[in-house]
């Protein structure tokens, strides 16, 4: 459950942490813009992005993830809670998103400095 949403997670996402709700909650209360458009950067689930959307339904949201899988996991999880939500493949590290957007959000994973040496090319262990 995240924001009161039922999302799906499989091994190709992390688990949404409490702390990320919030983040959703902040976002909704400090944005004044009308409809401003907003960019997920590192979406895994969709779970910032969607619920973004299904609390400002007319706000322009983008989620960006370099996994396809994860994208896969967003796709489903948009579809099942009617949350038209764009997204698209994206190494932020490489690529430039297309279009301008007003806010950008990103939620990555928190890494132990034990594990660093493991990550490689955007990947996660």
């Amino acid at each position: 459950m995240f924001c009161g949403n039922d999302f799906l997670v499989d091994p190709a996402v992390l688990i949404p942490r409490p702390e990320t709700e919030e983040l959703v909650m902040k976002i909704c209360e400090v944005e004044k813009r009308t409809a401003p458009a907003v960019l997920d950067i590192g979406t895994g689930s969709g779970c910032i992005a969607i619920s973004l959307k299904l609390k400002k339904t007319i706000w322009r949201v983008t989620g960006v993830d370099i996994s396809e899988d994860a994208l896969s996991v967003l796709k489903k999880n948009a579809a099942r809670l009617h949350a038209d939500v764009v997204f698209h493949p994206l190494n932020i590290l490489v690529e430039e998103p297309e279009g301008q957007f007003d806010l950008i959000v990103s939620n990555p994973p928190y890494i132990p400095e034990k594990e660093r040496r493991n990550v490689g090319a955007g990947h996660c262990p």
